[in-house]
Order: C-alpha cells, then structure tokens, then sequence
C-alpha cells in the first residue's frame, strides 16, 4: 500500500492530507467531467462546480462538490505537490506514450 502525507503548517496547527492507493472505494458516487465550470470559494464552504464540454454552448455541469474551504485549499495543494514530482510526470509521460504506441498498431 503507498502512502503519501502532506504537512502544511498554519499559525497553531498542523493539518495532513493522507492518500492511500488502496481506499476502500465501495459505495462511493462515481460522476465524470470533461472540465471546471466554476468554482465559489468563501471563508469557510467551497463549491467545485464539474461539468462535460457542450460546445458550441456552455458546459452542462454534471456534478457540485462542497467542502470547508481549508480541505479545498489542502486537497489543491497536494494535487500540485504530485503533479510537480518527476517520478509522476515520468508514469504520466509514460502512460501517454504507451496509449499512443497501442493506438497506432
């Protein structure tokens, strides 16, 4: 099992963000979308609004996430700290190369 932790350090508190390759997933909502149709951040409760591309109109969102805006700003944190690793850019670089290799064929 990988873990990952997240320290992010606040006047008089420490809050971390745990992720686990393995969650247990069942009955969780599983929702789809192409992209960010808006997002509301107040200073306590944040909305993500997601959606799927209807072009040549607006997106139609598909989903609404609210969370306390201190988990929001935690969880974009950690998308950045991950995205920013070489080793995750080379499995994602990876990952597209052998798309396109199996596509091709």
């Amino acid at each position: 099992m990988t873990k990952q932790t997240v320290s992010v350090k606040k006047p008089a508190i420490e809050e971390k963000i745990t992720v686990s390759a393995s969650l247990p997933i069942e009955g969780a909502q599983l929702a789809y979308a192409e992209q960010l149709v808006g997002v509301a951040i107040g200073p306590f409760v944040s909305k993500i609004v997601l959606g799927m591309d209807n072009s040549p109109n607006p997106p139609t969102p598909s989903i609404i996430l609210v969370m306390p805006t201190n988990v929001l700003h935690l969880t974009a944190k950690h998308i950045i700290e991950v995205l920013s690793n070489p080793d995750m850019q080379k499995q994602l670089g990876n990952g597209f190369k052998n798309y396109q290799e199996t596509v091709s064929q």
